[in-house]
């Protein structure tokens, strides 16, 4: 089973104690372990920290960094960390979980990223290039040397624009990645990446702006061609957020190292955003749960207290089936009598060995229906299921 800890809690673990006995109580590996303070940044004790402490050597404890923007605070370890698991039942005398708090203000945040960001630089050609970036170059490629013999084949980062997008797509991978983010390219003419700061994810679009009126119909048009960058909406249903449109004065390359930190900072801000919506939605089902469980136990209480009803109602209705069979069987056996008193009246009277081959089969039928006789009122297992029924 996986075991979360806040980094917090990760952290005065790991320094604790040797990460090899750590890793043993949990059952994982001390390398799985390393791995998970490695990607939560979390530092870890050098080798040989312990046994210079051992030795009574000063050992210095490296301190724990604010968390990444758009990072997890909780760090799961365990090789079912995936899997989930049926919900806990839930303590009604318990208060809900506290709303999260976050305890670097934004701002903080942003001087952070603006600190450590170094100037974003759009280098002139791919030399160096992203991986994404990479690819795409490879299949254009591949589609110029196709072009040679069929004319239908087309590239499409050849144009001027269509490679100053690719150069600034280019820089701002490299940008996030030296941040220990991740972007990736989500259509083949490049219109759309995504942007990974920790678990947010940013869809960024950069598009021409078109011209209008003469303007557009210009010779010189795609000189003056401008690109917007913009944010697409959180909710995929809202109008795009633009983060830099061209200027005369000061294009998109210019400014990138400014939009790099915006990034980060709607990174932190998603993930805050999602952690208070996650929030309010555990505490909404904690209390749906809750109203579950306590209609579920009035349903089983009303049903309890109906199937008493019906058991008893059941056990009257065969005590009064009972007296009723039990009058039934006084009635056969008078009538036997009257009839056996009678017949010597009749003419002609009934033959004595037909007569009482009538009656012995008369007071058969009263002994079957008697409950008396047949002691069938004593039949505990019917009353405890509360089976009834007429016994006529």
């Amino acid at each position: 089973m996986g075991h979360s800890f806040a980094r917090q809690e990760l952290y005065n673990l790991v320094w604790s104690e040797p990460m090899r006995d750590i890793a043993a109580r949990f059952q994982i590996s001390d390398v799985g372990l390393a791995k998970a303070c490695r990607n939560a940044a979390i530092p870890v004790p050098p080798r040989g920290f312990w046994n210079k402490k051992k030795a009574g050597h000063r050992v210095a404890q490296f301190p724990l960094p604010p968390r990444e923007p758009g990072h997890r605070d909780a760090v799961t370890i365990g090789q079912d960390r995936y899997w989930h698991y049926p919900p806990e039942p839930i303590d009604e005398n318990e208060p809900d979980p506290p709303a999260p708090t976050f305890a670097e203000p934004i701002e903080a945040v942003r001087a952070r990223v603006e600190k450590r960001t170094d100037a974003v630089r759009v280098r002139k050609d791919f030399s160096i290039a992203h991986p994404a970036i990479r690819k795409l170059l490879e299949k254009d490629e591949k589609l110029r040397e196709q072009q040679r013999q069929y004319a239908w084949y087309k590239p499409v980062f050849d144009t001027p624009l269509q490679r100053r997008r690719l150069r600034i797509w280019n820089a701002l991978l490299l940008a996030l990645s030296a941040q220990g983010c991740s972007g990736s390219i989500n259509d083949e003419k490049a219109q759309e990446i995504t942007a990974s700061i920790g678990i947010s994810h940013l869809r960024l679009t950069l598009e021409i702006i078109p011209l209008r009126g003469h303007a557009a119909k210009d010779a010189d048009a795609s000189k003056r061609e401008r690109l917007r960058l913009s944010l697409k909406s959180y909710r995929h249903d809202g109008p795009p957020q633009t983060l830099a449109d061209d200027e005369p004065e000061k294009p998109i390359e210019q400014r990138l190292r400014a939009i790099i930190v915006d990034l980060m900072v709607i990174g932190e801000e998603r993930y805050r955003a999602d952690q208070i919506q996650s929030h309010k939605w555990t505490v909404q089902r904690r209390h749906e749960r809750i109203a579950e469980a306590r209609k579920a136990r009035e349903e089983a209480v009303r049903k309890e207290r109906e199937r008493i009803a019906a058991l008893e109602k059941a056990r009257v209705d065969r005590l009064l089936d009972e007296a009723q069979a039990l009058q039934r069987a006084r009635d056969i056996r008078e009538y036997v009598a009257q009839v056996r008193t009678l017949n010597p009246t009749l003419d002609p009277p009934m033959p004595d060995d037909a007569l009482e081959q009538w009656a012995h089969w008369a007071l058969a039928q009263a002994e079957r229906i008697d409950p008396v006789r047949s002691r069938r009122f004593l039949d505990v297992d019917d009353l405890k299921s509360g089976a009834g029924g007429s016994s006529a």
